[in-house]
């Protein structure tokens, strides 16, 4: 999704699919990636930032 997006919005779908979906599969590192690249972003709106804190936080949390 994210190699054919067209615009920013549907680049911003699709980072906050995958950062979703590996913290779905438990696969913590790429999620950590996902959500810095969101959060040093300036492009992103701040639902998707806060989405993104959350998802750290929830991983900073799982591994103390």
């Amino acid at each position: 999704m994210l190699s054919v997006a067209s615009d920013k919005r549907d680049q911003q779908t699709a980072y906050l699919g995958l950062m979703e979906s590996y913290y779905i599969s438990q696969n913590l590192d790429s999620t950590i990636v996902f959500t810095r690249q969101v959060l040093s972003s300036p492009d992103f709106v701040m639902g998707a930032k806060s989405k993104a804190s959350l998802y750290a936080g929830k991983i900073y949390m799982q591994k103390q």
